[in-house]
């Protein structure tokens, strides 16, 4: 979600010069070999990783932190990246309430994140870190907000919620413009298609896939996934094929959304977890947390293209749109809850990928 001089010189100048006619004779495609995604870079960034996100204009990622409990020296934080180096830049400060989720409107540089212990989102300007506004439900204090979906066109965010509804955040005000509920049973992976004014919710209890009219705002469809706990969804327009991935399985499985059915079933790796669609290949890279790979399949054919090594435990895959470069989060193994923290030279990295 694992790159002889005098008469023996002419000959040699001879060949040259015949083999660059053959180059320039040939077609384009026979004089360049497609390389295929390859990791370049892993860096260790802070403890705690979660998600990450990228921004298309500017090229920084923007990971989060959630550090490490009951250790002042290790605060939550967002990091931002070099595209390329993968260095921090600036962190912004988040210790008020840890971030796990995390998206960006690029257009107005907002940040949105779900507060998963805090029972809270936040609304941050990406420029300066200035945290816009904390959003809360009275009657939601506990609220276990997941995945994060920003709708740039209508400056509207998605938020799931793993109590079976959607928060729907206005992005001009930074507050809870509605709730979409009646979803399914635990939430979690969403897809906004923008073409169909609809988003998929994937409910990892009742193992299906929901149709959400954003227009009505209601469920209209149910699709049976059949697998254990699906988690992440993307969605391939041109096929009208959704992806969702098994965290039991270790599969994905192609869905025919208009027939509502399971079509396909592609091995990925043990834990499969976060997905994304690449806007220029259309390949989904699919993260594998217990294998510490990323498979690579390619949308239209259902093959496996390749798979790739990343890091400890594949968390979250994000795609910058302009450049074609695509971003892991490896969060760190742990000895346990109350065990001390494990040396772990693969964890809390964040992966770059070449497509």
């Amino acid at each position: 979600m694992r790159p002889t001089r005098s008469f023996g010189r002419c000959r040699l100048l001879c060949g040259a010069l015949a083999a660059a006619l053959c180059i320039a004779m040939a077609p384009a495609s026979a004089q360049t070999a497609v390389a295929g995604p390859e990791v370049v870079a892993t860096k260790k960034v802070a403890p705690g990783l979660y998600e990450l996100t990228v921004s298309a204009s500017t090229g920084e990622v923007y990971v989060a932190s959630v550090g490490r409990r009951n250790d002042e020296s290790s605060k939550p934080a967002i990091h931002v990246l070099d595209p390329k180096t993968l260095e921090t830049t600036r962190t912004i400060d988040v210790s008020s309430a840890a971030a796990f989720g995390i998206a960006l409107n690029d257009r107005t540089q907002t940040l949105y994140t779900s507060n998963t212990r805090d029972g809270s989102a936040s609304a941050i300007d990406a420029k300066t870190g200035k945290i816009l506004n904390v959003i809360r439900v009275e009657d939601e204090p506990k609220a276990h907000l997941y995945r994060v979906v920003v709708d740039e066109d209508a400056n509207r965010v998605y938020m799931s919620n793993v109590e079976g509804r959607v928060w729907v955040i206005d992005g001009t005000s930074n507050t809870l413009a509605h709730r979409i509920d009646g979803i399914g049973e635990m939430t979690t992976g969403l897809w906004l298609d923008k073409a169909g004014n609809r988003l998929f919710a994937v409910n990892l209890r009742s193992e299906d896939v929901a149709v959400i009219d954003l227009g009505t705002r209601e469920v209209v469809k149910r699709i049976p996934v059949g697998v254990q706990r699906p988690t992440h969804v993307v969605y391939h327009a041109p096929s009208k094929t959704l992806f969702v991935g098994s965290q039991a399985a270790g599969n994905v499985s192609a869905i025919d959304v208009e027939a509502g059915r399971v079509v396909e079933t592609i091995p990925a790796g043990a834990g499969t977890l976060g997905l994304a669609l690449h806007p220029k290949t259309g390949h989904i890279y699919v993260a594998n947390r217990q294998d510490g790979t990323v498979t690579v399949i390619d949308a239209t054919t259902r093959k496996v293209v390749t798979t790739l090594e990343v890091g400890s435990m594949p968390n979250t895959v994000a795609i910058d749109a302009g450049s074609g470069r695509v971003y892991v989060s490896n969060k760190a193994r742990s000895g346990g809850r109350n065990a001390p923290p494990v040396d772990d030279p693969n964890g809390d990295t964040v992966t770059l990928i070449e497509p």
